[in-house]
């Protein structure tokens, strides 16, 4: 395996033909296909399926495009740093789950965050901080499994530190029935479909106070610009949300409302390896994040509730 077979890989899986990664590359179609049925041999996977559409990652494959992806852009900063002459400045990237506070700090540190990259759950995040693909990470739990999370994480030698602490809110159409009414009770949710969100999914498997609440008809959709759309155009369906800003329940026609069946309050926790020394520009990311989460915080209190 070389530098070269993973750049083909790739731009293979990124074209998804090997005739296009070859016109993109500038090179002969027989030499990718060659070198990708050489990087299989060595491997012992099969990178891609082949089929009359093109070419398709399998698992296996998709694992390996991940981690060549990275690779090669540590290789990229490495040549840009030295055959600059001289040292460029630092910047910073992070996993996390969605959270506009987020957002926020990104825009206030304008440049310097060089990308987001959205984790479904402090496991892959966690993951991603120890194998350097991302300076820090951003792990969301339920209050009642933080010591469970932070011991968990404490063994992979990772530090951690509280960013923001905040209730759940019920989420649901601006035309559901739950909308008009001022106090929910449990018979009102099962009537209902809960779309299961992805903030909440993961900590099933941890140690919570989580009782009642729950409908019997329940989906699970990770990506929240899908669970909203999709609770968007359904009024008999909720899902228990973090604090989302006004504009963006506005832009898919929702509102979120006080939930008082469960005490179920989210914290976020900031991590990064142990020992690790914070640049000038992750400093000042920081002291944004805790900044812009305190305000979103204290203005989704107030405001929520209204509709």
């Amino acid at each position: 395996m070389n530098i070269l077979h993973m750049k083909y890989a790739v731009e293979v899986a990124k074209r998804g033909s090997l005739n296009k990664a070859a016109e993109a590359l500038l090179c002969a179609q027989p030499n990718i296909s060659r070198s990708i049925k050489e990087l299989e041999s060595d491997l012992g996977i099969t990178l891609f399926r082949r089929s009359a559409k093109g070419m398709e990652p399998t698992p296996e494959g998709s694992e390996f495009i991940f981690y060549a992806q990275n690779i090669l852009k540590q290789i990229d900063e490495v040549e840009t740093l030295y055959k600059n002459g001289g040292i460029r400045q630092h910047r910073l990237s992070v996993c996390t789950p969605c959270a506009d506070y987020v957002l926020d700090a990104v825009k206030e540190c304008g440049n310097t965050v060089e990308i987001v990259r959205h984790g479904r759950d402090p496991e892959s995040i966690a993951d991603r901080v120890i194998c350097g693909c991302c300076d820090l990470g951003i792990a969301r739990c339920e209050i009642s499994a933080k010591r469970v999370l932070e011991r968990n994480l404490g063994e992979k030698d990772l530090a951690v530190e509280q960013i923001a602490e905040f209730p759940c809110y019920l989420t649901v159409s601006k035309d559901s029935p739950l909308a008009k009414t001022d106090s929910i009770n449990l018979h009102d949710l099962k009537k209902l479909t809960e779309v299961a969100s992805g903030d909440l999914h993961f900590a099933r498997s941890m140690p919570s106070d989580n009782k009642g609440g729950s409908s019997p008809n329940q989906i699970l959709i990770m990506d929240r610009s899908m669970r909203f759309e999709f609770l968007s155009n359904n009024v008999h369906a909720f899902s228990k949300e973090a604090p989302a800003s006004k504009k963006l329940l506005q832009r898919y026609g929702l509102i979120q409302k006080e939930y008082t069946l469960e005490k179920k309050h989210l914290v976020d926790l900031l991590i990064y390896r142990k020992g690790y020394r914070p640049t000038e520009n992750e400093v000042k990311f920081v002291a944004a994040l805790r900044s812009r989460a305190s305000q979103f915080i204290n203005i989704s209190q107030k405001t929520q509730n209204k509709g």
